[in-house]
């Protein structure tokens, strides 16, 4: 990168020497560079521009000139006209007038972290050099290109879903930019069928459209979608799908279920099997919606149900960086059947928040510190707020501050807002979103430096997600909590749970609704249906509101096992929702006071689990300045380990998961063994002098684990076996360590060392696994001696020594 010429490129258009900015020019002299680093130089010219357009200088365009002139370590020589000097920018002009920046903090925000922040501050990454062999098979290589995979968990992930068995689900857990779209793409193309990818927006879909157009190489035209309600190419997509050449389908909940052409194109394909996968990304959205409710999404368990009666054999794959313990059990029991569940957990917190807690004494101070961090710390920034009409109170302080570039978006944001929001943001457009939690699902600009909570969210697990919208990009972000905690930290009016009366009402209005039909032991409830309280029936028309809250209720009952969601069916002539539902706990079928009991119950213990989690933030904000904040995400998240990069009580990186295995929980779970044309029905040594060619015919005769050290060996096998796995010996004895059966069942070929000290170390980590595996087949170049008493390999081996392979 050339920073001079950068300048030069900024300071002719700026200063009016070029009619156009030269982005041509700028994309070659940041070509080695972040994405972060190109944005910073767009979201300057693109606020220069505004402030020219309205002949005023705007504060949107002073933030971004700060941020260019702090990240780049520069000055530039501006005309007047283009500079208003403001001291509240730390913006300043040397003596020969050019115009640099002063990192002038604000009060509470540790300056190691905000430099650390603009990328201006050697951050010591966490990285390793990996000790496993990472190299992908053939199968993968040739569909995508990718010869390694990322990480260790990336790995055992992909490769577990390639390995998972008809009809079985999983869910897997991989920390941001961890490469949960590769396990998508690699099942896709298994086999021949359909894989439907069901995402929170319409933007992710198209994204997640275009990264698998770019990454898969064996393509066609008529095989990757992504469909939204204003897709011009619905027709072909459905077409697709019926002539059986869709392989990808990437579509929200809502267009899944209302779409009468898509529902029956997609009933059609589950009929005739072609309806191999179901995969759902963002899966803890599912049940953790928050203040966004949608139908749709909580609506797909009975939706998935009534798919599997027809077609037992689909595989479901769910997707998430991060699941509490609460969330994990919730899927498990929606999305398994019986005990087809296997889960992979690489948990992991992330590395890229500097966390900080600012404490202010009243409401007013509080809002002057935000704005002082609007100015100071780098953007794109999110502020992060309780309820939508806060969030409209904030936009109007930063309005009146100067600021255009600032948006909202909350529960009330109207649908066909959203997606235009989103594209603008991830366009810088503007850089500056104030939200609530509805603003997150499926939200991926990978740039983003600072979120800021002006309120104290309701558990550490909502805090969290909120807070992993920045620093997606793998570099150093902050984290603000900016309270006043005299009301900010008071629990009162922030639970979300149902008045006693009002689930009573809304529970026995849609039971004893004529409208709720009863068949044998089930009970179809219509969830279209305005509450009564008094038990009166004047049918008023239900708003989307009752129906939400309806639902809300239902999925409140199944989560305490007091009902049993069976089916779901979407009526869409009359927008209407139908539950079948069985009946567990028999006090709910009665309008006695035991109903009543029952769903007090039930609210109290929502309550009380709303009060712990609230109480756990408290306790680490009261204590941030002598305890780890982080440390509470450890209680949050049981699997993950401690990692924090700095926050109140420290400014320097604490860690514990260097050398912990990536996988986090152990999978007992073992395929079924499959009919092999094998030629070894048990163990054996061979001797040969081409590795290479022994190497293939073994994978065409039923190899399913090939252990080496020698990664050259595995580039010219030539088969396509999709769930080959390749390990080294250091991978091997770990995944032995940790009981990891998943990845040590099959017929194991192993090629040893012919150095004497390196074969008993390889042949110490074999002997170790062998009495639980049937088939590991030895490989060698000669049967050599390796102590002493001359004693040779395959008598340590214990195997009938085969001079060459047996032809097939």
């Amino acid at each position: 990168m050339t920073i001079n010429r950068i300048n030069e490129l900024v300071e002719e258009y700026f200063n009016g020497k070029t009619d156009e900015f030269a982005w041509y020019e700028l994309d070659e002299e940041l070509v080695n560079e972040t994405v972060f680093h190109k944005n910073v130089v767009e979201r300057l010219v693109k606020t220069f521009e505004k402030s020219r357009d309205i002949a005023r200088i705007t504060n949107d365009y002073l933030c971004a000139l700060r941020e260019y002139l702090i990240v780049f370590q520069t000055s530039l020589l501006l005309d007047d006209s283009s500079f208003a000097d403001s001291n509240k920018y730390g913006l300043l002009k040397n003596t020969d007038g050019r115009i640099y920046a002063t990192l002038d903090l604000p009060k509470g925000i540790k300056e190691k972290f905000v430099k650390e922040a603009f990328q201006i501050e050697s951050t010591n990454l966490h990285t390793r050099e990996s000790k496993y062999l990472l190299k992908t098979n053939n199968f993968i290589k040739d569909l995508t290109g990718y010869d390694k995979f990322e990480t260790e968990a990336q790995k055992l992930c992909v490769m577990g879903a390639l390995r998972l068995a008809k009809g079985f689900s999983m869910m897997a857990v991989l920390p941001t930019g961890g490469g949960k779209s590769l396990i998508t793409q690699s099942i896709a193309y298994q086999e021949d069928g359909l894989t439907l990818v069901i995402v929170p927006t319409i933007s992710l879909a198209q994204d997640q459209e275009i990264s698998a157009k770019k990454t898969i190489r064996r393509i066609t035209s008529q095989e990757i979608y992504s469909y939204s309600s204003g897709s011009k190419n619905r027709d072909e997509i459905i077409g697709s799908i019926k002539n059986k050449t869709a392989r990808l389908l990437f579509i929200s909940p809502e267009a899944l279920i209302q779409n009468e052409d898509f529902a029956a194109a997609v009933k059609k394909a589950n009929a005739d099997k072609y309806l191999k996968n179901i995969v759902i990304d963002e899966a803890h959205i599912v049940v953790e919606w928050g203040d966004y409710f949608r139908t749709d999404y909580q609506s797909l368990e009975p939706w998935r149900r009534h798919i599997l009666q027809d077609n037992p054999d689909i595989r479901t794959i769910l997707l998430s960086a991060t699941v509490d313990k609460k969330t994990g059990s919730l899927l498990r029991k929606m999305f398994s059947d019986g005990d087809k569940w296997i889960e992979y957990r690489c948990d992991a917190l992330r590395k890229e928040p500097r966390y900080c807690v600012v404490k202010t004494a009243s409401y007013r101070e509080k809002k002057q510190r935000i704005l002082d961090m609007v100015r100071k710390l780098p953007h794109p920034m999110i502020i992060y707020t309780l309820r939508p009409e806060r969030a409209e109170d904030i936009k109007a302080w930063l309005v009146e501050d100067g600021y255009m570039g600032v948006e909202t978006y909350t529960g009330e944001t109207r649908s066909s807002e959203r997606e235009e929001l989103l594209k603008s943001w991830k366009d810088n457009d503007f850089d500056l979103m104030v939200a609530t939690s509805a603003f997150g699902m499926g939200v991926d600009k990978p740039d983003v430096r600072t979120v800021i909570h002006e309120f104290v969210p309701d558990n550490p697990n909502l805090f969290y997600q909120e807070l992993g919208r920045g620093g997606r990009d793998g570099l150093p972000c902050l984290s603000i909590m900016c309270i006043y905690p005299d009301v900010d930290l008071d629990i009162t009016n922030r639970t979300k749970v149902l008045g006693e009366e009002k689930a009573l009402g809304r529970w026995n209005t849609m039971y004893h609704s004529p409208k709720s039909r009863r068949v044998e032991d089930y009970v179809y409830i219509d969830t279209k249906i305005k509450p009564q309280y008094n038990l009166t029936y004047v049918y008023d028309v239900a708003s989307s509101y009752d129906v939400q809250w309806n639902i809300n209720l239902l999925l409140l009952l199944r989560r305490y096992d007091l009902i049993d969601i069976i089916d779901m069916e979407y009526e869409k002539d009359e927008d209407r929702y139908i539950f079948k539902i069985k009946i567990i706990d028999d006090r709910l079928t009665i309008s006695t006071n035991k109903t009543e009991e029952l769903l007090a119950e039930v609210r109290e213990k929502e309550k009380d689990t709303f009060s712990r989690n609230f109480s756990i933030l408290r306790k680490h904000i009261d204590k941030c300045d002598k305890q780890c904040l982080s440390e509470m995400f450890l209680d949050t998240y049981p699997l993950v380990s401690e990692y924090c990069a700095g926050c109140n009580s420290h400014d320097y990186k604490i860690s514990d998961d260097d050398e912990r295995f990536e996988l986090r929980n152990k999978v007992d779970y073992i395929p079924a063994k499959k009919e092999s044309d094998s030629l070894f029905k048990e163990s054996a040594y061979i001797i040969t002098n081409d590795y290479n060619d022994s190497l293939k015919r073994l994978v065409e005769h039923g190899i399913d684990i090939i252990l080496t050290d020698d990664e050259t060996l595995l580039d010219n096998i030539g088969v396509d076996k999709t769930d080959i796995v390749y390990l080294n010996f250091y991978e091997f004895r770990k995944l032995n360590e940790e009981r990891q059966k998943m990845f040590l069942n099959g017929r194991v070929v192993v090629f040893y060392s012919s150095e004497q000290k390196t074969f008993l170390k390889e042949f110490s980590v074999v002997s170790r696994y062998r009495s639980e595996q049937q088939i590991v087949i030895n490989v060698m170049h000669e049967d050599f001696v390796v102590d002493n008493d001359n004693k040779k390999a395959s008598a340590y081996i214990g195997c009938n020594v085969t001079n060459e392979l047996m032809e097939g």
